[in-house]
């Protein structure tokens, strides 16, 4: 199977994930994930809470259609407040800054990369339980909005579940 998207590499990589938790596995594969540090920037107003900065409704519109598409895959303000931690995945670190550059807020200077670091996960004890529309599906599962859940699984009321056997009917 060959997938050309960039989007439909990063399914591949969590629905694989998926895949090995309901088998039991207790390491994560290698992933080409992101760490980056995001620092207040010149016109940051420290007198007004983040979300009340200028520009705000159109920074969260753009991370929010970064979120959909999965390149980001947490995020936050860490500390105090003077920083945001994003955990993102990508290809390379040029891909971050790229997909980060049309961000509303940089240009305006109220937030800046600080640092980008690779970060490759070995442990993950977390179970894989999609909670955004969008998420990726498992061959043989019904789709709804949250994608495919663990067998059992009550976050999703009335939600499918992945069928027995779609882990090994999906390595082909």
């Amino acid at each position: 199977m060959v997938w050309l998207t960039h989007g439909a590499e990063r399914r591949y990589h969590t629905v694989f994930r998926f895949l090995r938790t309901l088998s039991g596995a207790r390491y994560a594969p290698a992933m080409t994930l992101f760490v980056l540090t995001m620092i207040n920037g010149p016109a940051y107003d420290r007198s007004r809470p983040r979300r009340e900065q200028r520009g705000w409704d159109e920074h969260a519109a753009f991370m929010n259609g970064l979120l959909e598409e999965g390149f980001v895959v947490l995020g936050g303000p860490i500390g105090d407040g003077e920083a945001v931690m994003l955990v993102v995945e990508a290809a390379d670190e040029e891909e971050v800054r790229g997909r980060l550059g049309p961000d509303p807020w940089a240009p305006m200077g109220v937030l800046k990369i600080g640092s980008v670091q690779p970060w490759t996960i070995w442990l993950d004890s977390r179970p894989w339980t999609p909670t955004t529309p969008g998420a990726p599906t498992v061959p043989g599962a019904d789709t709804v909005p949250g994608g495919p859940t663990v067998p059992g699984d009550p976050t999703v009321p009335g939600g499918p579940t992945v069928p027995d056997g779609a882990a090994s009917a999906s390595r082909a």
